[in-house]
């Protein structure tokens, strides 16, 4: 497949994506969630809360001030239209213009690791599965916040080229994204372990030895630690608990007892229809049957879903499954990677490795 066609798969994807979705921009509400969306970013516009206090209009008393995510998005639409239809239609733009995103980082990371058709294959995955398709353009924080954790793995990559020193412009870029992202949206900080998988796989020890390396953990995860300890300080305080920030401790301890909770990792949230059922079944195969030969940081991506599961228990919604599971993206580029593969192997005549190999472009070939 020639750069020329690669490309041209990327645009028809971004096109067909932003023909599927632009109608809806005027539609109905899709749930309550938009409502509460929108009324923060009216509040905000009007004067009648803060970023730092943010409010909703649920209540007949009292002043409706409450904990959530960083309302970062909320604000920036309603400055743009404040109330009205209008409103509607740049909050839902802005959603769609960060899916764009996400999608232009997915292609990045996997015309980098795969095969062209493999690539190619991973960015249909990701802007096509049915969560990624929906949430992308409703007025809500998912889809935003996992565009910025694609791009920050992007700019990680940018930043540890394997040929060149360490760009340490992009990869603090790629810390200061990862933090916007959390504020955004707090689960996609389960990105926190393909990361640090990348930095690991490009750098080795020589990460531990330079602290400039160590400075990512304090940029990414200060911000949102100290926004959600102020949030859950708000919740407590006004006694509204709109947005879930999490569960206790002996809140997951129940949950990690009940088998529902496995049933529901490994059987519904993965193979049902928000997941892509058929693409999860050939990804998730096709990785177990390359493993090893697979980048650390796409293995990385697997084991972060798992763990945010345990992590987030009952409060995770079926959302949710934006920030932990559309690695399914990477999953797909390894299933075309491996019949690549195999099907070479049996034009050949011998027997070929189902490991992938990276060239010297930094690109996995089979």
């Amino acid at each position: 497949m020639q750069l020329r066609t690669v490309w041209a798969v990327v645009v028809a994807t971004i096109g067909a994506y932003l023909l599927l979705l632009w109608p809806s921009l005027t539609g109905q509400a899709v749930n309550w969630r938009e409502s509460y969306v929108l009324m923060v970013g009216r509040d905000l516009c009007r004067g009648e809360g803060t970023l730092w206090l943010p409010r909703v209009d649920t209540v007949a008393e009292g002043p409706g001030t409450t904990g959530m995510e960083f309302p970062l998005l909320n604000r920036a639409a309603a400055s743009l239209a404040c109330g009205g239809p209008g409103q509607v239609i740049a909050a839902r733009a802005l959603t769609l213009l960060l899916a764009v995103l996400g999608i232009a980082a997915v292609a990045w990371l996997a015309f980098r690791e795969f095969p062209p058709e493999a690539a190619s294959v991973a960015v249909v995955a990701f802007a096509f599965s049915p969560l990624v398709l929906f949430y992308g353009r409703t007025i809500q924080p998912d889809v935003p916040a996992l565009s910025l954790a694609l791009v920050a793995l992007a700019l990680m990559d940018v930043s540890m080229s394997k040929d060149r020193p360490t760009r340490w412009g992009f990869y603090f870029l790629s810390a200061a994204t990862l933090a916007l992202g959390a504020l955004v949206k707090l689960p996609v900080l389960a990105y926190g372990l393909p990361l640090l998988a990348l930095v690991w796989s490009r750098r080795g020890r020589e990460a531990i030895a330079d602290w400039r390396y160590w400075l990512y953990l304090p940029i990414s995860l200060a911000p949102p630690a100290v926004w959600y300890w102020h949030a859950r300080g708000l919740q407590r305080q006004y006694g509204l608990y709109d947005f879930a920030l999490g569960a206790s401790f002996p809140e997951l301890l129940r949950t990690w007892a009940s088998a529902d909770f496995y049933r529901s990792i490994f059987v519904q949230q993965l193979f049902d229809s928000y997941a892509f059922p058929v693409v999860s079944a050939l990804a998730v195969g096709s990785l177990i049957a390359c493993w090893r030969g697979t980048a650390l940081w796409i293995r990385a991506l697997a084991l972060g879903a798992v763990a945010f599961f345990f992590v987030a228990g009952d409060t995770a919604a079926s959302r949710y499954l934006l920030s932990r599971s559309q690695h399914q993206w990477a999953f797909s580029a390894c299933w075309a990677a491996f019949r690549a593969n195999e099907s070479q192997r049996q034009s050949s005549g011998r027997r070929a490795s189902p490991r992938l190999r990276m060239d010297p472009g930094g690109r996995e070939s089979g």
